[in-house]
């Protein structure tokens, strides 16, 4: 009969989402320790943050607590059911750069349900009628430690 030790808990001091530059990129040296190569030119000022524009996103007035990086989608939670046309257009000179830093775009929901679906589909926040959804760039830029061939 074999006895097995229990695991250490597991103690999260932050959310998942929150870890944009990991240690991914640390070497292990032959014990096991993890260099410090990395982390020792980080303090000595070799890697220099770079600064990202987020999306700010207000629904009524109270600013969403998630800002957005890459998209954001305002649909109705099953888009299929409100879709009678299509229409193809070619957008794509107005899908960069739509909202300057000095304008907020602004638009009323009209539909009973509606959702904004946030850098994917995995962040939401739902919306309603009535609802007037605003949408700047006011939100705090994103500091990250990008390697230097990303740069």
């Amino acid at each position: 009969m074999s006895v097995q030790r229990p695991l250490p808990p597991l103690s999260v001091q932050f959310g998942a989402g929150a870890l944009v530059w990991g240690l991914s990129s640390l070497e292990a040296t032959e014990d096991g320790e993890w260099g410090t190569d990395v982390l020792d030119a980080i303090l000595e000022g070799q890697f220099l943050p770079s600064e990202l524009t987020r999306t700010m996103i207000s629904v009524n007035a109270l600013h969403l607590s998630t800002y957005a990086l890459n998209d954001i989608l305002v649909a109705h939670p099953c888009p299929a059911s409100v879709s009678r046309f299509s229409f193809r257009y070619d957008l794509s000179n107005l899908m960069h750069g739509l909202i300057k830093d000095d304008q907020t775009l602004v638009a009323t929901w009209t539909c009973r349900k509606g959702v904004i679906y946030i850098d994917g589909s995995h962040i939401y926040h739902t919306i309603q009628d009535g609802d007037i959804i605003e949408i700047s760039s006011k939100a705090p830029v994103l500091k990250v430690l990008l390697p230097h061939h990303l740069l």
